[in-house]
C-alpha cells in the first residue's frame, strides 16, 4: 500500500501539472474558433458535476436518470453520447433509457440497469480540422450506509479455520510446548512421550483426549464450552471430565501398601479372612489413587481454564495508521465468531470512530459510505480448504469515506508536497498555482464480476469523480471566468492476482479513466430555483492527446514494481510452519473477497 501511495503521488504533479500548463494556450485557441464560427460556447448545463443517484431514495416517477441541458440546444444533435467508453446509437434516444429534446437541448439518461459504483458520461462535439470538444460527468450510482445501532450483526473481516488443520496441529505444538515442562516431572522422566493427543470440534465446545506415557501413564478426556462474551473476553468452562487412567511404578506402589496393610488388619481379627482383607486394601488403595488422579487433573484443568477465561481477545479501538487519531476504529467480534464442528470461524466488525473534539469533515454529499447489497453471508471453510478469508469491500469504502471526509487520505498522499511539485513545474509555463485539493464525493470500490476473467484473479473496480483543485496566481475573477473549478475523475480496476509459482499474492492495477473537467457553479440561466453547474472539457483532450492517461497506466500494470505483494507462501512457511498446497480467489458474494488455500504442515 506505501509503495502504491508513493506512486499516486509521484504522478500527481505530473498529471496536473501538463494540464495547466496547456490551459491559457489552449483557452486562447478555443476563444478564436468560438469568434471565427460566431458561435454561442459549447456547455453542458447539470445539477450537479458529479451526481450522487442513491438507488434507496430514487426520484419521482422512476429510477436513478442522469439530466443535462445543452447550450447552444443547436448543437446536441451532433453530440455523441458514451457511457462508460460505449456510444449510444441515435435509435437508443427513443425510451425510458435514454430520452433527447433537440427543440430544448436537453438530454435525460436512464442509469438504473448501470452496476454500482463510479461510471462516466462523455459528451463530444466535434469542431471544424476533426478537434473535439466536450466535457466529462461523473456519476456514482449505488446505496448508501445510515449510521447503525448495532455493527455486531455483520462481519467485515472473516478467518476460518477446518477441523482437520486443528487437528494437524494440536499433536506438534502439544509435543513443543508440553513436553519440555512434562519430562522435568520426576514422576513422568525424561523420557515421557505424547502417544495421543486429539481434537473433536462441537458446536460452541471441543472434546479432547490426552496420553502421557513415562515412568507413568496418565490419560484422560473431556469436553471444553468455549464462548465469547459481550466484552470480547473469552470464556472457558470444563463441562466434563473423564475417569483418569494413571499406571504405573507410582500406583503400583500404592496398590502393594494398601495390600499389605488389609492384610495386617484382616489377619490380626481373623487369620482365615486374610486374602479377603488383601483384596479389599487393594481395592480401596486402586480408588484413592484413582480418585486423587482425577482430583489433581481436574483441579489443574480447571485452574488452565480460569487462568484464560475472561482474557481480553480484542482491544476497544486501534489506530489502523499508529499517531494518527483519525485512523482510529473500534472493532469487535460478530455473532458468527464461534466454534463449529466443521472449524472454528473468527469474525470481526470493525467500525471508523473519530476522535473527540473538533475535526474538520468535508461533505461529501451522501448518507454513508458507499456500499454492496450482500445476498447472503460467507459460509465456513469447507473440505476443499484448509484456511479461508473473506474480506468485506463494504470495510473497504467506509475506511475511504471516513479518512476523505476528515482529509486523512489526502494526507497520507502527502498533498501539500505534491502541490509544491507540481507548482515548481507550473513556474516555468504559466502563473496558475495549485491552491489545495477538496474531495466532494466518496472514492468507492465496486465489484466487477468478469467470466473472462483469468484464474485466481479478483477484481475490483475503483473510481473517484469530484475532486477539485483550487486555482490561484491570477486574478479570481479571471480565473473563474477562464475555468471555474478544476475536477479531476478517475476510474480503474485494483485486484489481487495469485502467483502460484513465487507463492505470491500479487496486487495489479490498471487505468481505464482519467478526465479533468472545468466546473462553474451558479444558479439556473432560465430563473428556476435550484444550482446549476456548467461543465465544460477544459483541458483534459489535450491529456489525452499526451498520452497521459496511457503512461500512468503502465506504471499500473501487472507486474509493474510500484506495487506491492504478499509472499503468502514464505509467511506461512516461517511463521506457522505451513507449506502451501493451493491457493484459490473467489467472491462468494459482491460484497466479499475470499481467499482459500489448501495447506499442510512441513
Amino acid at each position: 500500500m506505501a509503495s502504491a501511495l508513493a506512486r499516486a503521488r509521484a504522478l500527481l504533479p505530473h498529471t496536473v501539472g501538463l494540464g495547466l500548463a496547456l490551459a491559457l494556450t489552449w483557452g486562447g485557441s478555443r476563444e478564436l474558433e468560438r469568434q471565427a464560427e460566431e458561435a454561442e460556447p459549447f456547455a453542458v448545463h447539470v445539477g450537479e458535476a458529479a451526481a450522487v443517484l442513491d438507488r434507496s431514495a430514487p426520484p419521482a416517477g422512476g429510477g436513478p436518470s442522469w439530466t443535462a441541458r445543452i447550450t447552444p440546444a443547436s448543437e446536441l444533435e451532433r453530440v455523441a453520447v458514451r457511457v462508460d467508453g460505449r456510444t449510444l446509437e441515435p435509435g437508443e434516444f427513443d425510451g425510458r433509457k435514454a430520452r433527447r429534446d433537440l427543440d430544448a437541448g436537453t438530454l435525460g439518461l436512464g442509469l438504473e440497469s448501470l452496476e454500482p459504483g463510479w461510471h462516466f458520461v462523455e459528451l463530444d462535439l466535434e469542431r471544424r480540422g476533426g478537434r473535439h470538444e466536450g466535457a466529462v460527468a461523473p456519476v456514482l450510482v449505488g446505496d448508501f450506509a445510515r449510521p447503525t445501532p448495532s455493527p455486531e450483526a455483520r462481519c467485515d473481516l472473516k478467518l476460518s479455520a477446518s477441523e482437520a488443520l486443528l487437528r494437524s496441529l494440536v499433536q506438534p505444538m502439544l509435543e513443543r510446548e508440553l513436553l519440555p515442562q512434562l519430562r522435568a516431572v520426576d514422576q513422568l522422566g525424561p523420557e515421557t512421550e505424547l502417544r495421543e493427543a486429539t481434537l473433536e470440534l462441537r458446536d460452541d465446545a471441543l472434546r479432547f483426549e490426552l496420553e502421557i506415557a513415562g515412568v507413568n501413564t496418565l490419560a484422560v478426556s473431556g469436553v471444553v464450552a468455549l464462548f465469547i462474551d459481550d466484552q470480547s473476553r473469552l470464556q472457558a468452562k470444563l463441562v466434563t471430565l473423564s475417569e483418569v487412567d494413571f499406571r504405573g511404578k507410582l500406583r503400583n506402589q500404592a496398590r502393594g501398601a494398601g495390600a499389605g496393610g488389609g492384610a495386617l488388619v484382616a489377619g490380626i481379627v481373623a487369620p482365615p479372612l486374610a486374602p479377603v482383607g488383601a483384596a479389599v486394601g487393594w481395592w480401596l488403595a486402586d480408588d484413592f489413587v484413582t480418585d486423587k488422579a482425577r482430583e489433581l487433573v481436574r483441579a489443574e484443568v480447571e485452574d488452565g481454564l480460569e487462568q484464560i477465561s475472561g482474557v481480553e481477545l480484542l482491544p476497544g479501538a486501534v489506530e489502523l495508521i499508529p499517531g494518527q487519531p483519525r485512523s482510529r476504529v473500534r472493532l469487535g467480534f460478530c455473532e458468527q465468531t464461534r466454534v463449529r464442528h466443521t472449524g472454528v470461524v473468527a469474525g470481526l466488525w470493525i467500525e471508523p470512530d473519530r476522535p473527540e473534539g473538533p475535526t474538520r469533515v468535508h461533505d461529501l454529499g451522501v448518507s454513508g459510505p458507499f456500499v454492496v447489497a450482500s445476498a447472503a453471508a460467507p459460509t465456513p471453510a469447507g473440505d476443499d480448504a484448509d484456511l479461508q478469508l473473506d474480506l468485506s469491500v463494504d470495510l473497504i469504502n467506509a475506511l475511504l469515506y471516513e479518512w476523505t471526509a476528515t482529509g486523512l487520505l489526502a494526507e497520507q498522499l502527502h498533498e501539500p508536497a505534491a502541490l509544491e511539485r507540481a507548482n515548481a513545474e507550473l513556474s516555468e509555463w504559466t502563473p496558475l498555482r495549485l491552491a489545495g485539493l477538496r474531495p466532494t464525493r466518496p472514492p468507492a470500490l465496486s465489484p466487477r464480476i468478469d467470466p473472462n476473467a483469468a484464474p485466481n484473479e479478483a477484481d475490483f473496480e475503483f473510481g473517484i469523480g469530484g475532486l477539485e483543485l483550487a486555482l490561484e496566481g491570477m486574478d479570481p475573477a479571471d480565473i473563474e471566468a477562464r475555468w471555474g473549478a478544476l475536477s479531476v475523475a478517475v476510474g480503474g480496476r485494483v485486484g489481487l492476482a495469485w502467483d502460484a509459482d513465487a507463492a505470491e499474492l500479487n496486487l495489479r492495477a490498471s487505468l481505464q479513466h482519467l478526465s479533468l473537467t472545468c466546473v462553474r457553479e451558479g444558479q439556473n440561466e432560465s430563473g428556476a430555483s435550484g444550482k446549476d453547474a456548467r461543465i465544460d472539457g477544459c483541458f483534459s483532450e489535450l491529456l489525452d492527446a499526451a498520452q497521459v492517461r496511457e503512461r500512468v497506466d503502465a506504471q499500473l500494470q501487472p507486474g509493474s514494481a510500484a506495487l506491492p505483494s504478499v509472499a503468502l507462501g514464505a509467511l506461512l512457511s516461517e511463521e506457522l510452519g505451513l507449506a502451501l498446497d493451493a491457493l484459490e480467489l473467489s467472491r462468494p458474494d459482491p460484497a466479499h473477497l475470499r481467499v482459500s488455500a489448501r495447506v499442510h504442515l512441513e
